[in-house]
């Protein structure tokens, strides 16, 4: 199996997005952030025009991660 890497270039993408403005929230922001672009990347093929500043609410997406926690140690 060829290795992705090798089969063409590579494009970084320098992007402002959302940043936590708390000690605490860094890992649900990243997560946010990660999730957005990969959405980006599956509807439009592109990143670079990807609206990174989109609000993030971690409350809401420490609770979903809860719920996949629970969801995944019920399905044991």
């Amino acid at each position: 199996m060829v290795s992705p890497i090798t089969q063409g270039s590579i494009n970084y993408v320098d992007k402002e997005c959302m940043q936590q403005g708390n000690g605490y929230d860094c890992g649900v922001h990243v997560i946010c952030n990660a999730e957005r672009v990969a959405e980006c990347a599956h509807q439009t093929g592109l990143i670079g025009n990807c609206d990174m500043l989109v609000k993030i609410n971690p409350s809401a997406k420490r609770k979903e991660i809860l719920k996949i926690i629970h969801s995944l140690k019920n399905s044991e």
